[in-house]
């Protein structure tokens, strides 16, 4: 797996607020289905990012029963009168989210047999690569398209988040098929020991310009 820097990035701790919303599609139920600003994703990626470092949740394919009810809690605070439920708002939003990050991750990565040549630019929050690498990998991978043009701009903190996820599905598995499984640890009662996660303070800084570019052999690098 390429490297990923484990820095929070910089993204306001500012009350949440509906603009700049989109409506989150990873359920078509129109009980699930709401708009989430921008400021209500930072305001649970934070959360998210928060919860791994505690290490209370997190284990090794995901996080223990009890973890949504805790991020509701926490967006109760920064999001007051948002109406974020633990299910099925946040549960289908984080879905929405791993889905993206496979998809992305897999080009940084060069996860995929034969992926080379995609980086991550951290100031535009967008993917980088060659036309002629872009044109060869969308014709296998055609989910990836809108990743040509559209931001990321929780990629990074999705790396903490589900990165160790990614880790325990690589064996052969397509990202449309592996994030449907976000949710199977959420009602089991896992008995695996927390994840260790690094202790020190999250830099909420933004990066200025960080570049991470895939070889040929698919180490990542950044510059």
């Amino acid at each position: 797996m390429c490297k990923r820097s484990t820095k929070k990035r910089g993204q306001g701790k500012g009350r949440c607020s509906r603009e700049d919303s989109h409506e989150d599609s990873a359920d078509n139920s129109k009980t699930s289905r709401r708009k989430w600003s921008h400021a209500e994703d930072v305001a649970l990626v934070n959360a998210m990012v928060e919860m791994v470092a505690s290490g209370v949740y997190k284990c090794d394919n995901g996080f223990k029963p009890g973890y949504l009810t805790k991020v509701e809690e926490a967006l109760k605070t920064t999001c007051p009168n948002s109406g974020i439920k633990d299910r099925p708002h946040i549960e289908s939003r984080l879905k929405s989210l791993k889905k993206d990050w496979f998809i992305v991750n897999d080009m940084i990565c060069g996860i995929r047999h034969g992926t080379s040549g995609f980086g991550f630019d951290s100031t535009s929050n967008m993917v980088t690569a060659l036309e002629d690498v872009w044109e060869d990998y969308l014709r296998n991978y055609p989910e990836a398209r809108p990743w040509r043009l559209k931001s990321f701009p929780h990629y990074e903190n999705c790396c903490i988040i589900f990165g160790n996820d990614r880790a325990t599905d690589e064996e052969a598995r397509a990202p449309e098929d592996a994030f449907e499984d976000v949710n199977d640890v959420h009602d089991s009662s896992s008995t695996s020991e927390p994840l260790t996660v690094p202790t020190e303070e999250f830099d909420a800084t933004p990066t200025s310009s960080r570049t991470r570019t895939t070889t040929a052999d698919g180490r990542g690098n950044e510059a």
